[in-house]
């Protein structure tokens, strides 16, 4: 004798509308360097852009768009220094 198991509750997620803002979110964060970016950054309370650069695997040309975008959603902002900071 053989039964099947059948779900009482839907699986969740399935009918949520994502609407435009939502989509774009998504779409931006599903980058692997977009999510490495935005943990590195958190992790170390802000970061410069050749400590960042150092990450093996990752182009300067990819940082440079992937950063660019995040300051431009406003996930992350630039401070500029007229010196180094320490």
């Amino acid at each position: 004798m053989s039964s099947r198991m059948k779900p009482t509750v839907p699986a969740p997620g399935l009918d949520v509308p994502l609407g435009p803002e939502r989509r774009r979110a998504l779409r931006m964060l599903g980058d692997h360097w977009t999510l490495w970016l935005l943990v590195a950054v958190h992790e170390l309370h802000g970061a410069r852009f050749t400590d960042l650069a150092a990450e093996p695997g990752l182009s300067r040309r990819v940082l440079t768009e992937r950063l660019a975008t995040l300051v431009e959603n406003g996930l992350l902002r630039t401070e500029r220094y007229s010196i180094r900071p320490p």
